[in-house]
């Protein structure tokens, strides 16, 4: 029988929570407020503990092992609770909890059950024709259990594969030791109940694969199907009118109906848009005349920043995302605060996560595909769309798609990315090359020649990650090499007048390029292929699509999906330009400032040199061996010098193609060493971004750590 529990004076009043089974109405405001912070199992020669006692049972009506506890001084518990996750490790995961936390040592547990129950095993036909049997060794233990429990009983299983030792043979064999996470006040502890052989088809409630399965930190794993599910469930109850027709949902009113206090503040880190809180405590916020203000933070209440949620369709998609946060993250939150871990009292949402963060990806994930889900619901949001693209005739354009997406946001009062994400999850794969957000910028709406992608295939890159790609994959340098291809709206595109076009330069250096209309819609004929990987990592694409595309790279200026007269017109004006290149480096400078139009005093000024050194460079037939420094870092300190620096600087600014730029580098008498890391970057850029701004090429070299060609940068790029 379960010896009878005493209280310790700690929280003694009786908790009587309204549970539920579905949704977040298994949590419940009243029980989480009176979670008290765990007395932790104990740790060997740890003051104010008894020893735990071990009793098995065969059935989970008995607690299988008992912790009595004596009252701690609140000093003492934060002492102990501070020292329950070592190390710099953030976040703990069941495993951690059960044994840093709670002492749990799994081999000697099962150590002592294989010892003193050896009839049993017997029974169930473990070795019976062995006199004895040893616990010989055991694997790595996981975590089965699933997450649609209360959470003032939650149980899960620890699987462990042993091999067992009889007299004349072994055996391999899982184990399952059934634990109660107990979340409640009046038993925040951790319980031993059963341990039993494992059986993965076994009639069980943990093992039911009709339930939600959670992984190994209590986060769910939740398919899209189940999202839907939760969403109507949560609609139905406090917001039934968002799902009779296309609306906006009222999160404001979801909140209230679940008891959820909402506070709106100015929060300083203007990182941080939404917060949550899951334990008492306090928020740092700005008061109306700008000082600095210490508030109350109870358990359950969300506040939003103003200052980085200016907008209602920023406030809504914050709150969202916190009530996405009870859903899916109340029981790995809980976890935390049951370990007396401090990390786990608040959750944030931020614009971008601090380097090094420890937390599981699932744990900001989830409750962004939750937030998605609830603002822009199936039942409402997929016929909305499907009715506007029957008007189109059943195909929407990337151009008409992003019509499609404005008529979303004003219609359900959501943000551009959430929208455009929520179409792709509806099977619109045309909507992956809708509002694109790279490099500080939207890339133009792009789309392939059928209308369907290959799954983790995409199209653009971001300018720094071409020349990561060029340093590290081999056969993306052979294509890059090749010069043919040009980096445009983040496109590595063939240089081909049918796919670029190109307006007239309305200022040095700042070239106004474009693709054209039929590159946009047939983006898988001329551009290159690229895996994702995660957010901005991406690596060469060697399939069939790229291997068409570089077909056609065998000569640079012959295409053989031209007609022949258009070959014969493109290649005489290209050796026209390349045969006409004269001797000299004063007259090819001279040369190509007059055929783009560029004046001597501007030329100057975007490099950042003396007029007269530029009057001096584009007169003299051959650099003059005395105004030539012996060593290029000398140079560097006088920038009127004529540098390898310089002539890159020159070739970009005038936009020369790769072949011009070539020839302009052998008439200074240089060759950039492609062994260097700073003149391998230059040679990639006269390779591929000759028809970017300065500017851009200038933010592009300070993230890779490259000094700039000259001094400006783009207005919105930081200093």
């Amino acid at each position: 029988m379960m010896a009878s529990r005493k209280r310790t004076g700690l929280n003694d009043r009786p908790v009587t929570p309204n549970l539920k089974q579905k949704g977040l109405k298994a949590l419940d405001r009243q029980m989480l407020s009176y979670i008290v912070p765990p007395i932790i199992f104990p740790v060997r020669g740890l003051p104010g503990f008894c020893a735990p006692r071990m009793q098995y049972a065969e059935t989970l009506k008995e607690p299988m092992l008992e912790v009595k506890r004596k009252a701690v001084l609140p000093r003492e518990l934060r002492r102990i609770r501070a020292s329950a996750l070592t190390g710099d490790k953030k976040y703990g995961s069941v495993m951690d909890v059960l044994q840093i936390v709670y002492g749990q040592d799994f081999g000697a547990i099962l150590k002592d059950y294989v010892d003193t129950h050896q009839e049993e095993l017997y029974k169930k036909g473990i070795m019976p024709d062995s006199l004895f049997i040893r616990l010989g060794g055991i694997g790595k233990p996981y975590i089965e259990t699933n997450y649609d429990q209360p959470s003032k009983a939650f149980f899960l299983d620890v699987v462990v594969d042993c091999l067992l030792d009889g007299e004349h043979y072994q055996k391999c064999v899982s184990f399952y030791i059934r634990y109660k996470m107990s979340f409640c006040a009046m038993d925040p502890r951790c319980f031993l109940w059963e341990i039993g052989l494992y059986r993965s088809d076994a009639d069980d409630e943990l093992r039911d694969t009709n339930r939600t399965k959670a992984d190994g930190n209590l986060l769910p794993k939740i398919t899209a199907a189940k999202y839907d599910e939760i969403v109507d469930d949560l609609l139905e109850n406090y917001n039934p009118e968002a799902l009779d027709a296309p609306r906006p949902v009222d999160v404001y009113k979801i909140a209230d109906g679940m008891k959820l206090a909402v506070h709106e503040l100015l929060i300083p880190d203007y990182n941080i848009l939404g917060q949550l809180h899951f334990w008492p405590g306090t928020i740092e916020h700005l008061d109306k005349d700008g000082s600095k203000k210490v508030s109350r933070a109870n358990s359950l209440d969300i506040f939003i920043n103003k200052l980085s949620c200016s907008t209602m369709v920023a406030k809504r998609s914050s709150l969202a995302h916190e009530i996405g946060h009870l859903f899916c993250s109340r029981m790995f939150e809980l976890l935390q605060i049951m370990a007396g871990n401090k990390h786990g009292a608040v959750v944030n949402k931020r614009k971008k996560q601090p380097k090094g963060a420890d937390i599981p990806k699932e744990l900001e994930s989830q409750p962004s595909k939750f937030s998605g889900h609830l603002l822009l619901p199936r039942r409402t949001a997929l016929p909305f769309v499907e009715e506007y693209i029957r008007k189109l005739g059943g195909h929407a354009s990337p151009k008409q798609m992003e019509a499609i997406v404005r008529k979303v946001m004003d219609t359900f009062q959501v943000s551009r990315q959430m929208a455009t994400l929520r179409l792709k999850d509806f099977g619109y794969d045309v909507a992956k090359g809708v509002n694109r957000y790279v490099d500080g910028h939207y890339v133009p709406a792009y789309g392939t020649s059928n209308g369907e992608w290959k799954n983790g295939v995409d199209y653009i890159i971001e300018h720094k990650a071409v020349f990561e790609l060029y340093f590290d994959d081999a056969q993306f340098r052979q294509v890059i090499d090749t010069g043919r291809f040009v980096f445009v709206e983040n496109h590595l595109c063939l240089a081909d007048r049918r796919y670029i076009r190109m307006g007239a330069v309305q200022k040095m250096g700042s070239p106004r390029v474009w693709l054209t209309d039929y590159a946009r819609n047939h983006i898988d004929e001329c551009c290159l292929a690229f895996r994702e990987r995660g957010v901005s990592l991406h690596r060469y694409y060697d399939g069939v699509l790229n291997r068409e595309i570089c077909k056609r790279v065998v000569d640079y200026r012959y295409d053989p999906m031209r007609t022949r007269e258009e070959n014969i017109q493109l290649m005489d004006e290209y050796a026209r330009i390349t045969d006409g290149l004269p001797s000299g480096f004063g007259q090819t400078v001279k040369y190509h400032m007059n055929r783009v139009g560029v004046r001597p005093g501007d030329l100057a000024e975007e490099m950042e040199l003396d007029p007269k050194m530029v009057q001096y460079f584009r007169k003299e037939l051959e650099p003059v061996v005395g105004i030539l420094p012996p060593k290029e870092e000398d140079a560097s300190k006088n920038k009127n010098h004529l540098t390898k620096r310089s002539v890159v600087t020159m070739a970009l600014l005038m936009h020369l193609m790769p072949d011009w730029s070539d020839h302009l580098l052998e008439q200074a008498h240089y060759i950039l060493d492609r062994s260097d890391r700073e003149e391998k970057v230059w040679w990639v850029t006269l390779k591929t971004s000759y028809m970017c701004a300065i500017e851009e090429i200038n933010a592009t070299f300070r993230k890779l750590g490259i000094t700039a060609l000259t001094s400006k940068f783009p207005e919105n790029s930081a200093a």
